[in-house]
């Protein structure tokens, strides 16, 4: 019969600690048996809590990845905002400006500014709206980003944020007649 670490136990005698002669060690095969079944249930309780760390690690990592990912697409939304508002700026209405001394903007300054954040974004962020304030121009859209764990675990297929820009109207004619 084998015990702990391959001692060989058989009634009283121990063999494997050195001693030669029978009952001179005070371990008991009880001891040695209850020994071993401690050593298999620190195993058993390891891998319960593998089990449960696991998915847990793997929720946290994915969340991260999903928001990370989000976090920065809004970044490159706001640099596609803040262009977008500089491109539609330079699409005053020059004319109208001459004429009555009023700051507009030409009837395609959405369309520019959609297909400069298409450009930059690939098409995840859409202009809601150009608008002039006085001589500031304001670009206003959204960004919407997928979002595959926080799908897959929390029923949350995409994460949408909204994105605003401001630029100053490039009109370029300080007084009549220029």
């Amino acid at each position: 019969m084998r015990g702990v670490r391959g001692l060989k136990v058989s009634g009283f005698k121990v063999s494997g600690f050195g001693f030669s002669r029978p009952g001179t060690c005070n371990l008991k095969p009880e001891t040695i048996f209850k020994s071993e079944t401690v050593v298999r249930e620190a195993g058993q309780s390891f891998i319960v809590m593998l089990l449960v760390i696991l998915p847990v690690l793997l929720l946290v990592l994915g969340i991260t990845y999903d928001l990370g990912n989000a976090a920065a697409m809004v970044t490159i939304a706001q640099n596609a905002a803040d262009l977008a508002a500089q491109e539609a700026g330079k699409m005053v209405d020059v004319s109208g400006f001459a004429y009555n001394q009023q700051i507009g903007l030409r009837p395609e300054a959405a369309l520019v500014a959609q297909q400069v954040a298409d450009d930059l974004t690939g098409g995840a962020f859409v202009v809601d709206g150009v608008y002039l304030q006085g001589a500031v121009v304001r670009v206003e859209g959204r960004v919407s980003v997928r979002t595959p764990f926080l799908h897959a675990f929390l029923g949350i297929p995409r994460i949408t944020r909204q994105v605003s820009a401001t630029a100053q109207a490039f009109y370029g004619i300080e007084r009549p007649g220029q």
